[in-house]
């Protein structure tokens, strides 16, 4: 083999190497991510419980969550959340349900977040609940862990202020 033929097989080899490596170590989650993509999965289902609610016109709803993602994709997480108002100036409305994508955010502590743009009210959004994703003490075993959703703000910037401390939506399947 000639000396340029050498040169040129030793090139592509160390290039087909980098992109292995680089492709192998951008696939990597990192370790620190207490909800990889495939694990958000078990968060899936449905949960109930009470919210705080997001409109101005209600203080607290009555909420079923719906949370699906087919396949282990942040383009497919989605939502329906159905509320009822029980506290507040909007008693007497319909049922209100909105649809939309959620996200798990590891910056801030494991927050899920529901994301959600109101065309009739553009001081609505992008997020209109974050909660803290908890291990569900009372129903929860070691091998199958059954979680709850703690309302903490749109962000999970609250802190888990003492207003949210009865907001919290318990898996139900």
């Amino acid at each position: 083999m000639s000396k340029d033929a050498m040169k040129t097989l030793l090139a592509c080899t160390i290039a087909t190497a980098i992109g292995v490596a680089s492709t192998a170590s951008a696939e990597q989650t990192n370790p620190n991510d207490l909800w990889p993509l495939q694990r958000q999965q078990l968060l899936t289902g449905t949960y109930i419980g009470k919210l705080s609610s997001y409109t101005q016109d209600c203080q607290t709803v009555s909420a079923e969550l719906f949370l699906s993602m087919p396949t282990p994709s942040r383009d497919m997480q989605r939502y329906t959340l159905k509320t009822i108002c029980i506290a507040g100036g909007q008693l007497n409305d319909p049922p209100r349900t909105i649809t939309g994508f959620w996200d798990l955010d590891e910056n801030s502590g494991s927050c899920l977040t529901l994301n959600f743009m109101d065309v009739n009210d553009p001081m609505v959004g992008p997020n209109i609940y974050g909660f803290a994703v908890e291990e569900d003490q009372l129903t929860s075993d070691h091998k199958h862990p059954i979680y709850l959703l703690a309302q903490d703000g749109n962000n999970c910037h609250s802190g888990r202020s003492p207003e949210y401390d009865d907001k919290v939506l318990r898996k139900v399947h």
